[in-house]
């Protein structure tokens, strides 16, 4: 599966659906589904392979096909539903005035900035994480020692 790639075709899609997928595009909310929809497919695929050791592997194997190309033809029909649901929490004035926003110079800037910050995240994160590990084992062997 290859979530890279737009999976919703919105050629026949009237106005309001387009602004939403191109939001939803700009966002990154296509691909974020499409990573969801792959750990879906990436867990299933995992239990079936756990929950069949004794499995004749061709049959296995047609199986982890079939459920990959169910996957990929079925999620074009998530992100409509995800579509719907900001048709039914935005007006379309309102996402066209969102999507105004990230065309601006500013929302350009926001957007690319985005990219930055969520690996400054990333960092930060793990370096908080790894301090507060370290804190609390400290803080449990201190406990366990009766310190």
């Amino acid at each position: 599966m290859n979530i890279q790639t737009p999976i919703i075709d919105i050629e026949a899609e009237d106005a309001f659906t387009k602004a939403v997928h191109e939001l939803m595009t700009i966002t990154k909310m296509n691909l974020m589904i499409g990573q969801m929809v792959l750990g879906m497919h990436e867990r299933s695929k995992a239990s079936i392979t756990q929950g069949s050791p004794n499995a004749d592997p061709e049959a296995l194997a047609v199986t982890l096909r079939v459920f990959e190309e169910e996957f990929a033809k079925e999620a074009p029909s998530l992100l409509s539903e995800v579509a719907e649901l900001y048709k039914k929490a935005f007006t379309e004035d309102e996402i066209n005035q969102v999507l105004s926003f990230y065309r601006s110079d500013i929302g350009q800037k926001f957007l690319s900035g985005s990219a930055s910050m969520e690996q400054g995240m990333q960092q930060l994160v793990q370096s908080w994480g790894q301090a507060a590990s370290k804190a609390a084992f400290e803080r449990a062997t201190q406990s366990v020692n009766g310190e």
